[in-house]
């Protein structure tokens, strides 16, 4: 895994990564089935003729429908790397699902081929190294909120919607009711996961600009 520097307008503007996990600076509160991969993967993917195939093409905004041909659910962003391998060897155009309420269908649309599911990368973990909070792209805002609050004593000013992923909505800039008072989200966003276009993993750390 590799480190680059590199500012909020550099990332964002950059096609191609698909965000594994999210390091937040922190602001103080006032199905039964065991998953499992292919003979290749470590990780469950799910094809069209799976039982879940049709229920996993949508995401949580159902007027979008996809026609993705593979949905990945990676657990870590070198997952994510090896993955958007194996599809871009495939010839197929990869997008990332991290809580499926895109309005623009960006995800589920007949141009994607394959869907790469965060929703596995889950984790909200105090880093004492950067002294910031690490939140895979796939924790729901709810649940985010939750730990922080319960175990830290703290929050971060996200969006309202508990069932939001935190990789689309922080990359997008993560507008919610405390941004008056706070900023947005991404202001608190020191550092970036990612699983880049020409599929490995890479750390992004921000910088003043």
């Amino acid at each position: 895994m590799s480190t680059t520097t590199s500012s909020r307008r550099t990332f964002l503007g950059a096609g191609g990564a698909l965000a594994g996990a999210f390091a937040l600076s922190s602001i103080a509160a006032g199905a039964s089935a065991a998953p499992s991969g292919t003979a290749r993967t470590p990780y469950r993917v799910i094809t069209p003729g799976s039982e879940q195939y049709e229920d996993l093409l949508q995401g949580t905004n159902l007027r979008w429908r996809g026609a993705a041909q593979r949905i990945a659910f990676p657990t870590t962003t070198d997952e994510v790397a090896q993955e958007l391998r194996t599809v871009l060897g495939l010839g197929l155009r990869p997008s990332a699902r991290s809580g499926g309420h895109c309005y623009e269908g960006f995800v589920a649309n007949g141009d994607v081929k394959a869907i790469i599911d965060l929703s596995a990368m889950d984790q909200v973990h105090w880093d004492p190294e950067m002294k910031a909070f690490e939140v895979g792209a796939g924790a729901q805002l709810g649940l985010v909120y939750q730990l922080l609050y319960k175990q830290w004593g703290v929050y971060a000013p996200a969006g309202n919607c508990p069932t939001v992923g935190a990789g689309g909505h922080i990359a997008g800039g993560g507008y919610g009711s405390m941004n008056r008072r706070d900023g947005l989200v991404v202001d608190h966003l020191l550092a970036v996961s990612a699983g880049l276009r020409m599929g490995r993993s890479s750390s992004f750390m921000g910088k003043s600009s």
